[in-house]
């Protein structure tokens, strides 16, 4: 109503100025406000309009300054003779038929059984060897990692540490081939990786399909990965088990269920080589000392199936566990390298954390997988015909909500306030009616 009284009041003051005989009369009121809600609804639309077109614009840039840019090259050094083409997945047959054995099937033929070629100067324990690698994301600016000369051990695990904003994950993705090489070169005996990054991307569909993706579905081996990720319990919290929706981007999920789910998934893909950016940050203590022995302790999932891991962190706490740790400084260099017996001794950064010996005698649970716990994996929701699964899940949740917080302030504080509530409706309608 601003705008029409705004408009009446400067056309009377036009009129009166003017002398020109003109007033605003009932008639012209009328019609006036008959033209203004008339016109609402369009000016609304189209100022809506207006807004979604800019934004497409905004998308066009980005898309014309993503399609400017120049195309990524691979710079590293694969070997040549490898099955690069076959679906490492194929490769993996599964035979056994209990779940305790079914870790033993655990076979990558595209990663472990890779030897270097003659123009492939690699020894047999290295698996990545990068010499004096400098490396930014953009070339014009001084790079963010220089004079790196590492060598990643086979079939062992590596921890990669180093204060925040040293260039970790910078690292991490110039041996995935994702940053430009400014100097020096990176061998690889692996063509392909499982990957997981700090910030767990997922598509939108269920718990299941984010963790398996395109491969197809073996349970023997999805379920140990379950176990081994701490993931059961959580399927059974879940309204639909594995089959529950997590939503665009894992929204419906909490942190530590998104971390570890797409840990599961790097899992799944049962590669040779493994790179995890700072995947167990997210988790409480007691789940990440679960989901790190599990895999990586004595008996872990990923150690006894002899897997080259590669796990960059900002805690020092899990140094002793690695059979091989590189130490960043905060200007991107390598200040030390080498197994934690050595560095701790050595007085340099490592030593400065005084950290304990490793403890080898956590029990990995990812093998006590039992029959009970199978069956609760896809537990049953009984679905009332013309109801969703959502709509199922509802039903008897929001009651034991309302009663656990109507209990909690009281039942008079309750009736107060709907009463309250009651009357504040009340007195905005009723003027209505």
């Amino acid at each position: 109503m601003a705008a029409p009284i705004l408009t009446f009041a400067v056309f009377s003051a036009l009129a009166r100025n003017s002398n020109s005989g003109n007033t605003l009369d009932t008639a012209k009121v009328f019609t006036s406000l008959s033209l203004f809600t008339l016109l609402t609804e369009p000016l609304g639309a189209l100022i809506m309009a207006l807004s979604t077109f800019m934004g497409a614009v905004g998308s066009f840039q980005r898309i014309q300054e993503f399609l400017g840019t120049e195309v990524r090259h691979d710079t590293r050094k694969l070997p040549n003779t490898i099955e690069m083409l076959l679906d490492d997945h194929q490769q993996i047959s599964i035979q056994k038929v209990s779940l305790s054995d079914a870790t033993d099937t655990f076979t990558e033929k595209s990663g472990s059984d890779a030897t270097p070629t003659e123009d492939y100067p690699l020894s047999n324990d290295e698996t990545i060897s990068v010499q004096n690698g400098t490396f930014g994301w953009d070339s014009e600016k001084d790079a963010l990692l220089r004079s790196i000369d590492m060598a990643i051990p086979k079939d062992k695990v590596t921890m990669i540490v180093g204060p925040v904003g040293c260039g970790k994950s910078t690292l991490l993705k110039a041996l995935l081939g994702e940053v430009p090489t400014s100097q020096g070169t990176i061998q690889s005996s692996y063509p392909q990786a499982a990957f997981c990054d700090q910030t767990p991307w997922h598509m939108n569909g269920t718990v299941q399909q984010s963790i398996i993706g395109v491969l197809e579905m073996e349970v023997l081996w999805y379920k140990t990965v379950l176990c081994a990720c701490a993931l059961e319990e959580d399927m059974h919290q879940l309204s639909q088990g594995d089959q529950t929706s997590i939503g665009s981007k894992g929204i419906s999920l909490s942190g530590g269920q998104s971390q570890r789910i797409a840990l599961a998934r790097a899992i799944y893909a049962r590669k040779g080589l493994v790179i995890l950016d700072d995947v167990l940050s997210g988790l409480d203590a007691d789940t990440e000392n679960r989901v790190f022995h599990n895999l990586f302790g004595r008996n872990g999932l990923l150690r006894k199936h002899r897997t080259t891991v590669i796990i960059a962190s900002s805690s020092a706490k899990r140094l002793p566990y690695a059979d091989h740790i590189v130490a960043l400084s905060s200007d991107g260099r390598i200040l030390e390298q080498g197994n934690f017996k050595e560095l701790s001794g050595a007085g340099g950064y490592i030593s400065s954390f005084n950290l304990p010996p490793p403890d080898w005698n956590y029990l990995a649970a990812y093998s006590k997988f039992s029959e009970v716990e199978k069956e609760k994996l896809n537990p049953s929701v009984e679905i009332i015909p013309g109801e969703t699964a959502d709509d199922a899940s509802r039903r008897n949740g929001d009651i034991s909500v309302y009663l656990y917080y109507i209990r909690a302030v009281g039942w008079m504080a309750t009736l107060i306030f709907v009463l309250a509530i009651s009357a504040f409706i009340f007195c905005i309608s009723f003027p209505g009616i």
